[in-house]
């Protein structure tokens, strides 16, 4: 008798609280072989009586006849749950939780608000296996964490500002996964999905695997479907698309030498910008990178040398991400070459003549490898030098010439070629003198335009210093000066081309200025007379 008056008092008051329609939420159950109505409510309920809350919510249950297999809803609020954690899994940058700084492999549970630096990123692991990426500059609240006695679990995470990537394992009857965001809720049963939210702006959702439901501040279901998005405004309009296709990565090369990589890949129609995100690992669970840049011409800096992952896709002008085209590539910068000093690229110097090659000296550097080519083959290479320059004689052709850094450990790679051009010097003109009038005399030689001349004129054939007469540059084949006095005189001209290279002196031209012949006396004294008037 005893006995019976409790039962009946348990299953009074579930029928009290299921007439009170106290159980807003409910949990899923699938019937398992063996299992009774009285078992049930057992095991989850606390009470073996209080199967009335369940047939309240089944309605049609035959409670006599429970089939494996069948979907039972069971109050939420009345199974056993326990309080459950995230785990950081990885961070790269920066990350803090109620202004402590987070670490890898501590544990974040309900209430616990995150907040991802600048340039950092933070990987989140469930217990299930569940991932969840959060992305630069994003604040995200754990608004709930708990697992129920059924094995279902309760994950509600809210995006208040910036990104999260989630790659969620498929759920348990009953389970509730969402990640929300002020304007919208993302349902989640076992997909990989993205969800953004900046403060007064639009929510995306896109789906690249499976399928989600997106519920809009006016209570309105969107099923978002795999290579789906969704955009939802502060106002509640929802817009859907297709996303955009995977970019084309065949031509990124798969191996870098410079500590910037450069990415390039072909233009994707109705694309406003590209995102390319980089990870150590294919699974992307640690990211260390992600630019975002208005064509597909990317560079990423501050990378080690190492095997990376990178994922590149192509954003919508409605602000949607597209679908992810995934390669890996290799690092290999480091030691870095040294920047070429001497000479400039492009330079023209003259053929016979030593080159001096110099550079930079680069930290950690104990030697290194110079690479010439002339006229596009190889000319020289010069393994372990010691110093920072190199010379020789070159013949005329064309060079291009690079360098690579050895330290203790090992040789980077080669840098980029820088050339010039050995040029053999113009011959020097001859040139041809007209003695003109009575006080002036005239130089003219073959020219080219854009060619400069530096000439001299001497009165021995040595052109030593203290017999110089004159010298100058001139820009034209042809030069007027004051005749000298009677005697004999030497002229010299050599060519600097359009490219500064200086020729040698032409041929020595040799020419007379008639003396002038003293008057006859018998003039003087004819003249003299005169000189007293």
């Amino acid at each position: 008798m005893k006995h019976f008056l409790v039962s009946l008092a348990f299953t009074v008051i579930a029928v009290f609280f299921s007439a009170s329609n106290a159980y807003a939420q409910t949990i899923d159950y699938v019937v398992q072989p063996g299992d009774t109505i009285s078992s049930i409510s057992e095991r989850f309920l606390g009470g073996y009586a209080r199967w009335g809350a369940i047939e309240k919510l089944n309605p049609g249950l035959d409670i006599h006849k429970l089939r494996p297999g069948l979907v039972l809803h069971l109050p939420e609020n009345r199974v056993s749950s326990v309080m459950a954690s995230v785990k950081v899994l990885k961070i790269n940058g920066y990350a803090e939780s109620d202004g402590a700084v987070l670490k890898e492999g501590q544990r974040l549970g309900t209430d616990a608000v995150v907040i991802v630096g600048e340039d950092s990123f933070m990987t989140l692991a469930l217990d299930d296996g569940s991932i969840v990426i959060v992305e630069p500059g994003s604040t995200v609240h754990v608004h709930d964490l708990r697992k129920f006695a059924t094995g279902a679990q309760r994950v509600i995470f809210e995006v208040e500002d910036g990104r999260v990537e989630v790659e969620a394992v498929p759920q348990k009857p009953g389970a509730r996964f969402e990640i929300s965001t002020p304007t919208a809720t993302t349902a989640v049963r076992g997909t990989r999905f993205r969800t953004a939210y900046g403060k007064g702006e639009a929510a995306t959702t896109e789906v690249v695997d499976g399928h989600v439901d997106v519920f809009s501040s006016d209570k309105k279901r969107h099923r978002v479907k795999n290579g789906e998005g969704i955009v939802i405004t502060p106002a509640g309009s929802a817009a859907q698309e297709i996303l955009l296709p995977e970019p084309d990565l065949s031509g990124v090369a798969e191996r870098f030498t410079r500590t910037t990589v450069e990415l390039s890949f072909p233009k994707i129609d109705q694309a406003g910008a590209y995102r390319v995100s980089v990870a150590r690992d294919a699974e992307f669970r640690d990211v260390i990178a992600t630019v975002i840049h208005e064509s597909p011409d990317i560079r990423i800096a501050s990378l080690d040398d190492g095997r990376y992952y990178m994922r590149a896709r192509a954003i919508s002008q409605s602000g949607l991400n597209g679908r992810d085209a995934q390669r890996s590539f290799e690092l290999d910068a480091r030691p870095e070459p040294p920047f070429i000093l001497e000479p400039p690229p492009g330079k023209h110097l003259t053929a016979n003549m030593p080159v001096q090659l110099s550079w930079s000296v680069p930290q950690s550097a104990q030697s290194y490898v110079v690479d010439i080519e002339k006229d596009g083959m190889a000319f020289s290479r010069i393994n372990d030098l010691q110093p920072n320059q190199y010379s020789f004689t070159a013949a005329s052709g064309n060079y291009r010439w690079r360098l690579a850094t050895h330290n203790e450990n090992e040789t980077g790679p080669f840098g980029d070629w820088s050339s010039f051009i050995v040029v053999t010097p113009p011959q020097g003109p001859e040139a041809e003198v007209n003695l003109g009038d009575e006080t002036t005399l005239t130089l003219v030689w073959p020219g080219n335009p854009g060619d400069v001349y530096h000439w001299q004129l001497a009165s021995d054939a040595e052109f030593h210093d203290n017999t110089l007469i004159d010298e100058g540059t001139a820009t034209t084949p042809e030069i007027v000066l004051p005749k000298p006095e009677g005697g004999t005189y030497y002229v010299r001209v050599r060519t600097i081309n359009s490219k500064g290279i200086e020729g040698t002196y032409g041929n020595i031209q040799k020419f007379d200025i008639p003396k002038k012949e003293p008057s006859p006396l018998w003039m003087l004294l004819l003249a003299l007379p005169f000189a007293f008037l």
